[in-house]
């Protein structure tokens, strides 16, 4: 994954999160919860480094539209929750 897929995973996951707590159908239990939340924050982790690369070296016009494109407001078309079982 890159960088800025990392970022969209994080958000995406996060935003399943919390949708599951404002919806009473979406029943998560804590363990799904946390083990969700632990990977938003590796998924963030692993984009914060390619963010701190991406400032060392010299970015391509692909990696400035990646990154745009991940700070922008996020595709809501996959659910993270859909793959917890």
């Amino acid at each position: 994954m890159t960088g800025p897929e990392h970022y969209r995973q994080a958000e995406e996951m996060l935003d399943a999160l919390r949708r599951s707590r404002a919806n009473p159908t979406l029943q998560i239990n804590h363990e799904k919860a946390a083990t969700l939340l632990a990977e938003a924050q590796v998924h963030a982790t692993l984009a914060l480094a390619a963010s701190s690369v991406f400032n060392l070296i010299p970015a391509t016009d692909a990696d400035r539209e990646g990154w745009a494109g991940a700070i922008s407001t996020p595709d809501r078309a996959i659910d993270p929750l859909d793959n917890i079982t």
